[in-house]
């Protein structure tokens, strides 16, 4: 099971280590048993993948069939399990499905599957870590070969002594208690878009080519700057990071120090990924290409939209909604018959409770026919949106509107972009909608936040506005804003 799950982790983020973790797992699992037991065990395995795979078809049937439940496909394969084989070799399987699905916490679930092998008798101690294909700690791949040692010898010990099994069930059955307890509470909404942070990259307007690195070195850079000042202490993450122009998001997907350098930079937490939306463009096959990232607290990829469709990981039902548009008025990308173009899956959702719609299609009545979703942020860029052109004036107007009702304010960036920390909390606070314009002075650029009139409100009325700019255009030297700027 643990291989299998393994395995097809591996598969969409071309890992060679857990695939090599995988079979040598399946391999021990299968070492010294008798025929009928490695028959079992292969079947488990088997089904593992097989979960996995209806999964996949039970998400496809829901997105043509209008299914509500993407786990459909897993419970009937669940059923068909336990209708041909016997019920104390699917009893691990089914405590992973039924209830590990629902705890956060690879703990737990190798407790539960070590419970279900005590009960079973099978004595697979591979079975205790049927969790760690889809919960990863946060020790990462060490973590997950410490977890798996400590899980068979657990097993052993359940097997050889009752009074040390019934000690360690009634620790099982204590975590398994509190880990539905912290499910329950992670699953409410940790926070709302008011205490969101969106954090703009500099582009190669400053100067910046197509390189990653200068770009890291930034964000770690102002991560330490807003650590020590900018935020004043407090504890607030990253949530939604505007990419800049010429940074391909793919060069992100195969390069894992990467990515766990920028997740590490922006103080990602494992339950709170960090979006990160770049450029739109069309690949040299019209396909859509980097468009937009989520990763965790390790750097990996829980959710990324390429080649115009969403390859999900973990739960995979879409809840929240991103809508993208290309530069200008006529590389619109439209969502396929009415849809959003950009779906996270369920749990990156519930972390993130952003809802942010980037130059939303649903502003755009000639084009989008479908409901009009409630906005809450708008961020409009002069690379996108020109400002003298139509398509800029009917997002304006129309978010204006919205704004004056006590709807959703317009952000909009200078080209370039800059690179300013702003609290989601200002943002909803603002009178009205408000811009970010980018202007060059003596010591570099400066970020001037102004009305739709270019009136620069005061600090205090907008919530207080957190922002810093590179001197000279450089990343690598934060300061602090100048006077006029952001603050």
């Amino acid at each position: 099971m643990a291989s299998a799950l393994l395995l097809a982790r591996a598969l969409p983020e071309t890992d060679a280590g857990f695939a090599v973790f995988g079979v040598a797992l399946f391999l021990v699992s299968l070492r010294g048993q008798r025929p009928r037991r490695a028959f079992f065990l292969a079947a488990l395995q088997a089904g593992g993948l097989g979960m996995l795979l209806f999964e996949d078809l039970a998400l496809a049937a829901r997105d043509s069939l209008g299914w509500p439940w993407p786990a459909s496909g897993a419970l009937v394969f669940a059923a068909l399990l336990l209708y041909s084989l016997p019920r104390a070799a699917v009893a691990p399987q089914l405590a992973r499905l039924l209830v590990c699905r629902g705890v956060h916490g690879p703990l737990v679930g190798s407790a539960l599957c070590v419970l279900a092998e005590r009960a079973t008798r099978l004595g697979c101690g591979g079975m205790a870590v049927g969790e760690l294909g889809s919960l990863a700690p946060a020790g990462g791949m060490a973590g997950e070969v410490a977890l798996f040692c400590a899980a068979w010898a657990a097993s052993g010990v359940l097997r050889r002594s009752r009074r040390a099994g019934a000690v360690a069930s009634a620790l099982a059955c204590s975590l398994v208690f509190a880990a539905v307890a912290q499910g329950s509470r992670a699953r409410a909404p940790r926070f709302e878009c008011g205490s969101a942070s969106v954090l703009l990259l500099p582009g190669p307007a400053w100067g910046l080519s197509g390189d990653e690195e200068p770009i890291v070195e930034a964000i770690l850079e102002l991560s330490l700057a807003r650590s020590r000042a900018l935020l004043r202490g407090s504890e607030r993450l990253v949530d939604l990071v505007v990419w800049p122009e010429g940074i391909s998001a793919l060069d992100l997907c195969r390069r894992p120090s990467l990515r766990c350098r920028l997740a590490r930079g922006l103080r990602v937490e494992r339950n709170r990924p960090c979006l990160l939306l770049g450029e739109c463009h069309r690949g040299p096959g019209g396909e859509l290409q980097n468009a937009a990232l989520l990763l965790d607290g390790e750097g990996r990829v829980v959710g990324r939209y390429l080649r115009e469709r969403l390859l999900p990981f973990g739960e995979r039902t879409p809840e929240l909604c991103a809508w993208l548009v290309g530069r200008g008025e006529d590389e619109f990308v439209p969502g396929p018959s009415g849809q959003p173009l950009l779906r996270l899956p369920t749990a990156c959702g519930r972390s993130l409770r952003l809802r942010i719609r980037l130059c939303a299609e649903a502003l755009l009545p000639e084009r989008y026919n479908g409901p009009k979703p409630d906005l809450d942020v708008v961020l409009a860029s002069d690379a996108m949106f020109p400002p003298e052109s139509p398509l800029a004036k009917l997002v304006e107007a129309d978010t204006a509107a919205r704004s004056r009702a006590g709807g959703v304010p317009l952000v909009r960036v200078a080209r370039g972009g800059g690179a300013l920390l702003a609290s989601g909390e200002a943002i909803r606070r603002a009178a009205g909608p408000l811009l970010l314009r980018l202007s060059w002075g003596a010591d570099g650029p400066q970020t001037v936040v102004s009305d739709l009139a270019g009136a620069e409100p005061n600090a205090a009325d907008c919530g207080g506005w957190i922002g810093t700019v590179f001197a000279g255009g450089k990343p690598g030297n934060a300061t602090t804003p100048t006077e006029g700027s952001s603050q």
